[in-house]
């Protein structure tokens, strides 16, 4: 093993036992909701299935870690146990220890029972009081983006410090005991709780009748100041509506001229013309949805295959997050020039424990078992059912000119594994920051959950190993970029897209 890796392993215990100890301090705050508690023996029950999860049905526990330390850790959470706890207790016992696993898809939802009690609540007209600003991460500090109340009391770009007196840099270490990444990566973490941080502050803090915040303006004046939440409820959401409808044509004229002609559209996906540049298409990949992608790509293709003047290609994996993995190896197969291989393993046995609480039906474990023994080749194991599975360039459907793959830190799980594999064969230039999802591979394609028997907490994992067989990479890292590219505050107030700048500056180098 590297001593780059080792280093980095190193760091990240550290950061571990550091979080497991802030995430409990804090958590003290956030335990404010009404949930019923659970006795000592329930409490130790459910803690029992979760480590047999963890130990016996997820393909690869120790792949980063050894299990001693991981034994470690679950001797702390047990000596922590206390005669009464409510889930959000006991969610902040797993937490920790499902992070320093190392897998993307394997991660720890608060119960089942506080979930149907809030969507019960919502259906019924219940109003959420919530946090009513997104934020933006640039150079480790952090910026109001989005603004939802009609007052001007807070503007986008505005810094914050802090949230019902609580630094917000706390808030977000705290919150990232949320989100699970793959290996050692941590642009995953960034990106995930810069996306999801309204739900996740919710979930920790839960709802307030008013959010003090302190701020420092565009005039460099530190200010504290009072908000209103942002209200949400079933009938007004309703309303919204009618009302974005109504102000469609008014905000339309508002608009700045558009940068990009339509060419597709279907569902998220997109695929644009440049008027920058019309030798230049996009195709924004937001998720891979299954049909839709496939029907798309094929489109995409016959214009440029029509249209001469089309003669550099983007692929947009910014904010995807993942989805089909059938779609994924299809795109892939479409731009790649090689035959690539993937290996895919789960264990051949179930726990027993483990089946009882799981959420997916016997049936739907067959048949998702059943289709994955008629691909590829077949490897002999001891403890293993594994499969090589090797992707030719596809046949009919095929772009082979220029191309440029745009990646960020939430480009995970199905987007790393297309990024992974045209990285590996020099294939495109990519653009952006590391991938979120590792460049050697993941633990997906069924994910199915555990529900654990008193609390309900949930607990879902990857239980088949994909492995990306590619030359180069770190391991335990993503796909880096071949230019690496930073917003600034300027950037971001002036909605500037760096990464396509990167691209019109790369072309005009060639011609």
């Amino acid at each position: 093993m590297p001593n780059g890796l080792n280093f980095i392993m190193f760091r990240n215990s550290l950061k571990a036992i550091y979080c497991f100890f802030l995430f409990i301090s804090i958590s003290a705050i956030a335990i404010a909701q009404s949930e019923e508690t659970y006795n000592l023996l329930e409490v130790k029950e459910d803690l029992s299935v979760a480590k047999e999860v963890f130990y016996n049905f997820h393909p690869r526990p120790f792949q980063w870690y050894p299990k001693d330390s991981f034994d470690l850790m679950w001797q702390v959470a047990e000596a922590s146990l206390k005669p009464s706890m409510t889930s959000a207790e006991v969610q902040d016992l797993l937490y920790p220890i499902f992070r320093k696993l190392g897998c993307g898809h394997s991660r720890v939802y608060q119960s089942q029972k506080e979930t149907k009690r809030l969507k019960k609540a919502y259906k019924k007209g219940a109003v959420r009081k919530k946090l009513p600003f997104s934020i933006k991460s640039i150079d480790e500090k952090t910026y109001v983006n989005k603004y939802f109340l009609e007052d001007s009391l807070i503007r986008k770009g505005d810094q914050l410090l802090s949230i019902n007196n609580i630094p917000i840099e706390n808030i977000k270490n705290n919150l990232s005991r949320f989100v699970a990444s793959d290996g050692l990566n941590e642009t995953h973490f960034d990106k995930s709780i810069e996306k999801n941080f309204i739900g996740y502050y919710h979930r920790d803090m839960g709802y307030s009748d008013k959010y003090e915040i302190n701020i420092i303006d565009s005039l460099g004046i530190e200010r504290k100041i009072s908000l209103d939440p942002y209200l949400v409820s079933k009938e007004l959401s309703k309303q919204r509506k009618k009302d974005k409808k109504k102000k469609v044509d008014v905000s339309t004229k508002m608009k700045q001229p558009a940068k990009y002609t339509t060419l597709l559209k279907k569902g998220n996906y997109r695929f644009l013309r440049s008027k920058k540049d019309t030798s230049v298409v996009v195709l924004r990949i937001p998720a891979f949805s299954g049909k839709d992608g496939k029907k798309i790509y094929k489109k995409a293709y016959k214009i440029i295959e029509e249209d001469k003047s089309i003669k550099n290609l983007v692929i947009d994996l910014r904010g995807n997050g993942g989805g089909d993995a059938s779609e994924s190896w299809f795109l892939t197969r479409t731009l790649s020039t090689e035959t690539f291989q993937t290996d895919i393993s789960r264990r051949k046995e179930l726990p027993k424990t483990t089946a009882e609480y799981m959420s997916a039906n016997k049936i739907t474990l067959f048949l998702v078992r059943t289709k994955m023994s008629f691909v590829g080749k077949k490897e002999k194991t001891e403890d293993f059912y594994k499969r090589n599975i090797f992707f030719p360039p596809h046949p009919k459907h095929r772009y082979e000119g220029e191309l440029y793959v745009l990646i960020d830190g939430y480009s995970f799980s199905a987007s790393s594994v297309v990024a992974s594999y045209l990285k590996d064969n020099n294939r495109a230039v990519f653009i952006g920051e590391e991938t979120g999802g590792g460049m050697h591979g993941t633990n997906a394609m069924h994910s199915p959950s555990v529900y654990l028997p008193n609390t309900e907490i949930r607990i879902r994992f990857g239980s088949w190993a994909l492995d990306q067989i590619v030359k180069d990479g770190i391991p335990g890292r993503g796909v880096f970029p071949d230019y690496e590219t930073k917003n600034n505050l300027e950037d971001f107030l002036e909605n500037r897209d760096v990464e396509m700048e990167k691209v019109y500056e790369l072309i005009s180098k060639k011609s």
